[in-house]
C-alpha cells in the first residue's frame, strides 16, 4: 500500500511540474486600440519556446485569415541587453539572449514584448517562426487577441447595496 501511494504521489508530482511549464506561443498580456476607434492595436505579449532552444522569434502575419488590410505598423521589446525588434508590413522579428527549453521571452516578469497592428478587428492569425543562428527551430500558428474584459452581471437591489 506504501509503494502504490508512493507511485501515485510521484504521478501527482509529474503531472503538477507538466502543468507548470508555459504552452508555447503568444500569450497577451495588455491591449488597447489607440486612440479609440483608429483600428490601431497595441499588444504586450510574452512567448514561450517549448521544448527547444532559440535566439529569434519572426511573427509573420497569415494573409488568408486575417481582415484586409491588416498591416504590423511596428514592435518593441524590453529595455534589456541583447534585447532587439525590427519589423515591415507582414513581419515583426525579435532578437534576444539565447533561450533554452520552456523558456519563455522576454522571461522576466513585468517585462513584455510589443507588436503594433492595423486592423479593424481585435483577433489576428500569425504564424511564430523560432530560430537559432538563422536556422528554423520550430512553427506555430497562432492569434493575437485582446483578452475579454470579465464582466459581472449584477440586478439593482446589489448594487444599491454597495453603496448604502
Amino acid at each position: 500500500m506504501k509503494s502504490l501511494l508512493s507511485v501515485l504521489a510521484g504521478v501527482l508530482l509529474a503531472a503538477t511540474t507538466a502543468s507548470a511549464n508555459p504552452l508555447p506561443g503568444i500569450q497577451v498580456v495588455s491591449c488597447f486600440e489607440s486612440p479609440p476607434g483608429s483600428d490601431h492595436w497595441d499588444y504586450d505579449f510574452f512567448t514561450c519556446t517549448g521544448d527547444f532552444s532559440a535566439n529569434d522569434l519572426h511573427v509573420r502575419l497569415t494573409p488568408v485569415e486575417i481582415a484586409e488590410g491588416t498591416v504590423i505598423v511596428g514592435c518593441g521589446n524590453p529595455v534589456l541587453p541583447g534585447y532587439d525588434c525590427s519589423g515591415d508590413a507582414t513581419t515583426a522579428t525579435y532578437t534576444f539572449p539565447l533561450k533554452g527549453p520552456f523558456s519563455c521571452v522576454p522571461g522576466i516578469a513585468g517585462a513584455y514584448l510589443e507588436i503594433l497592428i492595423n486592423t479593424p478587428d481585435e483577433f489576428t492569425r500569425v504564424v511564430e517562426s523560432w530560430t537559432l543562428d538563422g536556422v528554423v527551430v520550430a512553427n506555430f500558428n497562432t492569434s493575437i487577441a485582446c483578452l475579454p474584459i470579465p464582466v459581472e452581471e449584477s440586478a439593482w437591489g446589489a448594487v444599491k447595496s454597495m453603496y448604502r
